[in-house]
């Protein structure tokens, strides 16, 4: 998209009107006034604009022709112009490839805040469709303009954002860090949203680090902070619900089962993605304490409620009730949801419930000694996690197959692949 200066505008509007620069020539200017605008030697001031605006209307009338300019698109820098049109495509529910144009118009023209909030849409948009890479990259670019800009009040949204990314990455490590300063921003500048997102992001890192103390130190702080909100009940329900899961984590299964049945009980306000939710993990308790009935119905209402409400978390009941059937050696069950599980969990980019599905389908292959199946899926689990720079998922994954092949008695195999996780310190 090309945008012209006041001049270039006036010679292609002179000249899709048949007039010279003569035709402009009055006791207000000369026509050497008006070609020294043309060229970008004068600039076009108001009281001109209106002379010439006025000498160009006059001429369409006489040729019957209609224009559709005034004063203001006349003496608007290609900049003013430019920025216009971006901010019209951006009000109005723009497409990826009309906000890629934008960026691209923002990068020509100097437009830095333009293109800070372009790339943050971007990024909104990667995240939405799972490519968290891109995503993760759109929300950077914006970032790195918004400090150049001091355009201090969408940073710390950026960087919770940065956060998610990583930790849809499965990189905790990295996502802690972003959490961490989002929050510090978010109370720097008061931005009581972002801060209540970014705490209980940070409790939901700490969990998948498996520092279940800090997670529920940050729980707390959570469901402090929320207290008044307007949305009060489904936060709560959340936090209620990341609380259940570190109590599980620790052991304690009566009391994680308790709070969620209170919480499913009590707060009538919660969505039906939270509902979803609560019911899986309801399904996971009753499993790990062996009641395999209410297992089941709390995994079918959960798998009901997800179909229809939330697809993109229906991979995560349908590979926990799998469990079940695991559990109660009905493989051939277990396997068709374990692959109908993997193939929602490939479709929305959720590496951790791929990566889940992959093991459990190992566990089934093992015992059923289909060792061929088995390693076929530990090379997946070790290209996923060395394409997400997850060196402890990938050094995991180098061990179990090293342990595969040496129950194989395929020493060398076994040795290619030591060789291979000596390499991770290296890498990472």
């Amino acid at each position: 998209m090309e945008f012209l200066t006041p001049g270039e505008k006036l010679r292609k509007i002179r000249k899709e009107l048949n007039m010279t620069q003569s035709d402009f020539a009055d006791e207000s200017m000369t026509r050497s006034y008006v070609g020294m605008i043309e060229v970008g030697k004068r600039n076009l001031n108001p009281s001109i604009a209106r002379i010439i605006l006025e000498k160009l209307n006059a001429r369409a009338k006489e040729l019957n022709v209609e224009i559709s300019i005034d004063e203001d698109y006349l003496t608007m820098s290609r900049e003013e112009e430019a920025e216009r049109y971006c901010k019209n495509i951006m009000d109005n529910n723009p497409t990826e490839e009309q906000v890629n144009s934008v960026i691209e118009i923002s990068l020509k023209y100097g437009l830095k805040e333009t293109g800070a909030s372009a790339y943050r849409v971007m990024g909104d948009m990667k995240y939405e469709e799972y490519h968290y890479l891109d995503a993760f990259l759109a929300y950077n670019n914006s970032l790195d303009i918004c400090k150049t800009i001091g355009k201090l009040d969408i940073q710390c949204y950026l960087i919770n954002r940065l956060g998610m990314c990583k930790y849809d990455e499965l990189d905790y490590v990295e996502a802690l860090l972003y959490f961490t300063r989002a929050q510090q921003y978010a109370v720097e500048l008061n931005n009581y949203d972002i801060e209540v997102k970014a705490i209980f992001n940070i409790a939901l890192t700490y969990k998948k680090m498996k520092k279940l103390e800090e997670a529920k130190k940050y729980v707390e702080i959570y469901i402090n902070k929320i207290n008044g909100s307007n949305d009060y009940e489904e936060m709560y329900a959340k936090g209620n619900i990341l609380k259940s899961n570190c109590i599980k984590a620790q052991g304690n299964i009566e009391e994680a089962i308790v709070i969620l049945k209170e919480t499913v009980s009590n707060f009538k306000g919660i969505t039906k993605y939270t509902e979803g939710m609560i019911y899986n993990n309801l399904g996971g308790l009753y499993l790990d304490k062996g009641d395999y009935d209410n297992s089941l119905s709390a995994f079918n209402k959960s798998e009901s409620i997800r179909i229809e409400y939330d697809e993109s978390s229906l991979a995560h009941t349908i590979i926990h009730k799998a469990e079940l059937y695991i559990e109660k050696e009905l493989y051939t069950e277990a396997i068709l949801l374990l692959k109908m599980g993997c193939d929602i969990a490939q479709k929305y980019n959720d590496n951790f419930y791929l990566i889940l599905g992959y093991k459990l389908l190992i566990e089934i292959y093992q015992k059923l000694n289909k060792i061929d199946k088995a390693e076929e899926l530990y090379y997946k689990i070790i290209d996923l996690a060395d394409e997400k720079y997850n060196s402890l998922e990938l050094l995991n994954a180098y061990l179990k197959l090293v342990e595969l092949y040496i129950k194989q008695n395929k020493l060398e195999e076994a040795a290619n692949i030591i060789k291979l996780s000596q390499k991770i310190s290296g890498n990472w």
